[in-house]
């Protein structure tokens, strides 16, 4: 994983975030620090019950852990802290996913942790994650969980890319007539399939909205301000 990251030595000049107009990291070195993000992620306990539960110095020497390799804003901390703790969220679902729900009946394959992870995960913490994650209570938390994820209609089609990097990919395209900061336009264009096409009638509906308080802004019928913007009064 993200081997021009590691590879870097004590003294070596770090990478160089590159951010759009927003603020957003963008280009390779995005996809570099979000990597490098997972790495450090992984080196969190599993056994917390949530980021939120993770210790402040442990936080701390996640930040700590990227500037050793990166040059970052200095107002960035909290955005990438997150972003350590979605990647860490991810982990734990993984592994809970993969390596310990379809051998629940058999005890003899969960006795360690899975090989291509034994040298980041402690056997203690192995040991209480897999009971943790056993247990009728977060069967029934991961239900609901699940439960809400479908109630979601509006799923953009963006991938790890996020919206930062479908900004630039449009900034490549359309050149200086792209507005980076026209959130409606960046909504409609996340949740197209690859033919162009929206997924349901929900996300349909929601375009044709964005298109038509457009219109009436250009018209003068409507005023946005601040956060009350197209995309919010579509949706």
């Amino acid at each position: 994983m993200c081997p021009k990251v590691t590879k870097l030595r004590d003294g070596e000049p770090r990478i160089i975030v590159s951010y759009n107009s927003r603020g957003q990291p963008i280009g390779n070195t995005k996809n570099d620090l979000a990597s490098y993000e997972g790495l450090v992620a992984r080196k969190v306990r599993i056994t917390y019950e949530n980021w939120k539960a993770v210790p402040k110095d442990v936080k701390k020497s996640c930040w700590k852990a990227l500037k050793v390799k990166f040059v970052l804003k200095k107002d960035e901390r909290r955005k990438r802290v997150s972003a350590i703790g979605a990647s860490w969220k991810k982990f734990k679902s993984l592994l809970t996913t993969k390596y310990i729900r379809p051998f629940e009946d058999d005890p003899e394959r969960l006795r360690y942790p899975p090989k291509i992870y034994e040298k980041i995960i402690p056997q203690n913490d192995w040991e209480v994650f897999v009971k943790q994650h056993i247990s009728d209570e977060f069967k029934l938390l991961s239900a609901k969980q699940s439960a809400r994820r479908k109630q979601k209609v509006y799923n953009h089609r963006i991938s790890k890319k996020g919206y930062a990097g479908l900004a630039e990919e449009l900034k490549m395209k359309l050149g200086p007539t792209f507005d980076e900061n026209n959130r409606s336009y960046l909504w409609k264009e996340a949740h197209k399939d690859q033919k162009g096409l929206y997924p349901n009638d929900a996300t349909k509906e929601v375009a044709e909205k964005i298109d038509v308080l457009n219109e009436r802004v250009m018209e003068g019928s409507i005023n946005t301000e601040g956060k009350n913007d197209v995309l919010t009064m579509a949706l």
